[in-house]
């Protein structure tokens, strides 16, 4: 028979497994596939993609774009956003809802963060692409399997930017979001682990008691 003293310890460990449960669940798988050389056309949404912004469509999922940021000339806050006004049913998707922050003074590396609060009817993404340097190539990022995210990283430090001679600069030219038909700002599932989670503060609970009656 368990006594009370193992039961604490079982129980207590049965918690904080099914803790480790609940906050393991994996994060959504990013592939990515590189448009870097001398032989391709070294642009999305004017090449590889497609001819203009509006028809710009991800070839793995067949999904449109949602967004695009150009950056300026020189830095890289302060420059040009367009978005995708041709799809019905899309919400209104607003420059607030996106947060860059840059490794470096060329935007080599860095992250995005996509925000569309109460925007229910706002587009999910589901990959993106960011283009590097002035005609160098991109790098298409995409979620496999197919799921919605809402933040992103990217890295362009491994090219071999000996392919394109002298005088070349690497950099970040610009970053394209892609939409799917997934449900971006529903109501969020609970973890699953988390009726574990419950139990185990129920039993940890039950022993607090069992512990005062025996005083």
């Amino acid at each position: 028979m368990v006594g009370l003293r193992q039961f604490k310890l079982l129980a207590i460990s049965a918690f904080f497994t099914s803790v480790a449960i609940a906050g393991g669940a994996s994060a959504a798988t990013i592939s990515s596939q590189q448009y870097f050389g001398v032989d391709i056309d070294r642009n999305d949404c004017a090449g590889e993609f497609g001819s203009n912004f509006e028809s710009c469509v991800d070839p793995v999922y067949q999904s449109p774009i949602i967004a695009k940021y150009e950056a300026p000339n020189e830095g890289l806050e302060g420059g040009d956003w367009e978005f995708n006004t041709s799809i019905d049913g899309w919400g209104t998707v607003t420059v607030g809802m996106f947060t860059f922050e840059f490794d470096d003074e060329e935007g080599t590396s860095g992250n995005w963060y996509y925000d569309p609060g109460e925007c229910a009817d706002c587009p999910a993404i589901t990959s993106y692409v960011v283009k590097g340097g002035n005609g160098l190539g991109f790098v298409h990022y995409y979620t496999d399997p197919q799921e919605p995210i809402l933040s992103g990283a990217w890295d362009l430090s491994e090219w071999d930017l000996s392919l394109f001679g002298a005088n070349v600069a690497l950099g970040f030219s610009h970053i394209s979001f892609y939409d799917t038909d997934a449900d971006c700002c529903g109501e969020v599932p609970l973890p699953a682990g988390l009726p574990l989670v419950l139990t185990g503060l129920g039993v940890l609970g039950y022993i607090r008691r069992r512990s005062n009656w025996a005083i």
